[in-house]
């Protein structure tokens, strides 16, 4: 939820912080994805488990288009077990 004072719009990234998946930053790029504040908007991204057996957290978090990092970590947390 965009919980501030200014419209997320292009340039605002949910960035991906890197560690262990093969994980990539979702861009706003068009008007149709623009949010504005009190908007709520769903981002998803396309993760495959690794083979090995393992715990594996990564995380992403909201730029600005300043480059500055906002907001709450989002992060997945996946057990691969055997």
């Amino acid at each position: 939820m965009n919980t501030g004072t200014c419209t997320w719009d292009e340039g605002y990234v949910l960035v991906y912080l890197g560690n262990q998946l093969d994980g990539y930053n979702v861009e706003i790029e068009h008007a149709k994805d623009f949010v504005k504040p009190g908007e709520t908007v769903d981002f998803g991204v396309d993760l495959t488990a690794p083979l090995a057996q393992n715990h594996y957290v990564d995380c992403w978090r909201m730029k600005n288009d300043s480059g500055y990092f906002f907001g709450s970590y989002l992060c997945v947390d996946i057990n691969v077990e055997k």
